[in-house]
């Protein structure tokens, strides 16, 4: 059987490592699942093994995915987003070239297949969500692939990269686009977390993602909390509509209370 593993010792040389630390979600939220996977990885820097292999993981196909976005939307920056700006020919074009970069010229088998899925879902959310989406509201993009480098709060530095920023009539929208389609790994569950009870912690909050991205956000462009909307944008969903943008806080009337309690949770860890 597998024995528990012991728990390590913080050194003042592991404390003072820490404390120089740059955080950024995937780190926060290792630890907030494992401590122990957070010391192995991110303080002795171990890794598994990378092994050269012809198969695409989904790793890959969601760095090739926001790299495809990017490029689509890189030239509406500062403008208002119009439907003649979502021209599917575009999108089409940007996908061949940059799948030929990413994955090679072969374009038969699995990696057709993939292909074809990645177009066929990138169309739909063209046509089904930001299509009905810039004719109902007044869509401004103001950031795309933004990083913050390094932000220095309460003692400690952070750090982040913003996939989307955008304006929607007063509200600035941050999103993060996921390739999945199941969003039950990512959320809060405010009903079971109890800010003053540790042991609440891991078993109601499942990522800080997007609580840290709008903590960064407001801190380094000056932007009030309440003006915030922090949203997963699930490109993997079946059904592109309102529900596929799954937003950090349901209701806005309790949005700020809510935010204060995953910072205090955020700074709650790091302490």
């Amino acid at each position: 059987a597998n024995a528990t593993p012991e728990s390590v010792p913080k050194r003042a040389q592991v404390v003072e490592y820490l404390r120089q630390f740059t955080y950024h979600a995937t780190a926060l939220d290792a630890y907030l699942r494992c401590p122990l996977k957070f010391y192995y990885r991110y303080v002795l820097g171990l890794k598994e093994k990378e092994e050269v292999a012809g198969d695409i993981d989904s790793g890959d196909v969601g760095s090739f995915v926001h790299d495809v976005l990017k490029l689509f939307f890189k030239d509406l920056i500062g403008t208002q987003l119009k439907p003649s700006d979502l021209e599917e020919r575009r999108l089409k074009a940007i996908i061949d070239r940059q799948y030929t970069e990413w994955f090679g010229e072969e374009d038969t088998g699995a990696r057709h297949v993939l292909k074809q899925q990645v177009r066929s879902q990138l169309e739909r959310f063209l046509i089904q969500h930001q299509l009905p989406l810039c004719l109902n509201e007044t869509v401004t993009l103001l950031e795309l692939e933004s990083k913050i480098p390094r932000l220095a709060l309460n003692s400690f530095v952070f750090s982040g990269k913003l996939d989307r920023v955008e304006r929607r009539g007063e509200k600035i929208y941050i999103i993060d686009y996921k390739t999945g389609g199941d969003e039950k790994w990512l959320g809060v569950n405010f009903e079971k977390l109890v800010v003053d009870q540790r042991e609440t912690w891991g078993e109601a909050v499942n990522s800080l993602q997007l609580a840290m991205y709008a903590m960064l956000y407001a801190e380094s462009r000056n932007e009030r909390i309440e003006k915030i909307v922090p949203a997963y944008l699930m490109l993997g969903r079946n059904r592109f509509d309102e529900k596929m943008e799954v937003k950090l806080f349901d209701d806005p009337l309790v949005a700020r209370s809510q935010y204060d309690q995953l910072q205090a949770v955020i700074f709650g860890l790091l302490e």
